[in-house]
C-alpha cells in the first residue's frame, strides 16, 4: 500500500489498518483493493464521468459540537474536479440485524439549530428525515422491524456530511476543515453522486441466509433513497443511490490496466457471487 494511502487510513477514525484490515471479510479491504489502481495513468469511466483519483478514509463534518466526523470510506474525483462518487462499502455487516446505533444517535441530529447549514427549513427537513429512520427501531412502535439499521444510520450522517459540502450556507467552515482532515482534496465539487456499495453472495442454497441478509438490507438502502427524496432532505446537485460489486465490476474489469490485480480481485472476491 502506497505511503499516501496509509496516511488516508490512520486519519480515519476507524483504526482500519490496526485491526479490522486483517480480517477477510474487511470492508475497507475490499474498497482499497477495488479502487486503488484509480490514477491519471489508468483512469476509471462510470456512468458517463472520467474519474482519476481516489481518496479513502475521508472524513467530513457532520454537526455542530460533535466530535466526530463522518468517515466515507471512498471518494472518487472527476478528471475535471467537478464531481465526486462518495462510495460507502459494505461486505458482510448486514449478515448482523444491529441497530443499537441508530437507537443510540446523538440527541444533536434531532435539533435544528445544530445543523451547520443556515437555512433552517433545511434543517428541519434534515431531522425530520433523521426521526422518520429512528422510530423505525423503537422495539415499542408500530414500525419496527428488524435489520441492519445501523447501516443506514452510517448513511444518515453521510448524507449531512454532504449537504455540508453542497449547501452555500456551511461551505466556508466546512471546506477549510475537509482540506484540513484530507491533504489533496483541494476543490470542492458542484456535484456529488452518493452510493452504498454491497458485495453481493451467490443466490445459491448454500449461502440462503447470507444472500436473505444482502437482499433486506439493499431493500432497506433502496428505501433510505426513497425517503430522502420524499422528504425533500437531498439537494438538486446530490443524487443518492445504490449498487453492488458485481454492477460496478462488471464496468471495471475492462479498464484496469494491471492485468494480476484484476485476476486478484477475480478470484479473491468475484468468485465469491454468481452475478459475474
Amino acid at each position: 500500500m502506497r505511503a499516501d494511502y496509509i496516511e488516508m487510513f490512520n486519519r480515519g477514525d476507524g483504526e482500519e489498518l490496526k485491526s479490522k484490515a486483517c480480517a477477510a471479510h474487511s470492508s475497507s479491504m475490499l474498497a482499497y483493493n477495488f479502487f486503488h489502481w484509480i490514477s491519471a495513468d489508468n483512469m476509471f469511466e462510470y456512468e458517463d464521468t472520467v474519474y482519476n483519483r481516489v481518496f479513502f478514509e475521508v472524513r467530513i463534518p457532520t454537526i455542530s459540537k460533535s466530535p466526530a466526523p463522518a468517515n466515507m470510506d471512498i471518494v472518487l474525483v472527476s478528471e475535471n474536479k467537478k464531481k465526486w462518487l462518495m462510495l460507502e462499502s459494505k461486505f458482510t455487516e448486514y449478515f448482523h440485524k444491529s441497530f443499537r446505533e441508530m437507537i443510540n444517535l446523538s440527541h444533536g441530529y434531532f435539533i435544528p439549530h445544530r445543523y451547520l447549514f443556515a437555512d433552517q427549513d433545511e434543517a428541519i427537513r434534515t431531522c425530520n428525515l433523521v426521526e422518520y429512520w429512528n422510530r423505525k427501531v423503537d422495539p415499542h412502535g408500530e414500525e419496527f422491524k428488524s435489520g441492519y439499521y445501523d447501516g443506514i444510520k452510517q448513511q444518515l450522517c453521510h448524507l449531512i456530511a454532504i449537504k455540508n459540502i453542497m449547501l452555500p450556507s456551511g461551505m466556508a467552515q466546512v471546506e477549510a476543515k475537509v482540506k484540513k482532515y484530507n491533504p489533496g482534496l483541494e476543490r470542492m465539487p458542484e456535484y456529488i453522486d452518493f452510493k452504498t456499495i454491497l458485495f453481493d453472495p451467490p443466490k445459491v442454497e448454500v449461502f440462503k441466509k447470507e444472500y436473505d441478509a444482502y437482499a433486506d438490507y439493499e431493500k432497506l438502502c433502496e428505501d433510505f433513497c426513497v425517503s430522502v427524496v420524499e422528504k425533500g432532505a437531498c439537494p438538486k446537485t446530490v443524487t443518492v443511490g445504490v449498487t453492488t460489486y458485481s454492477e460496478v465490476w462488471a464496468k471495471m474489469k475492462s479498464q484496469i490496466h494491471n492485468i494480476e490485480l484484476c485476476r486478484f480481485l477475480a478470484d479473491r472476491y468475484m468468485s465469491l457471487t454468481d452475478k459475474v
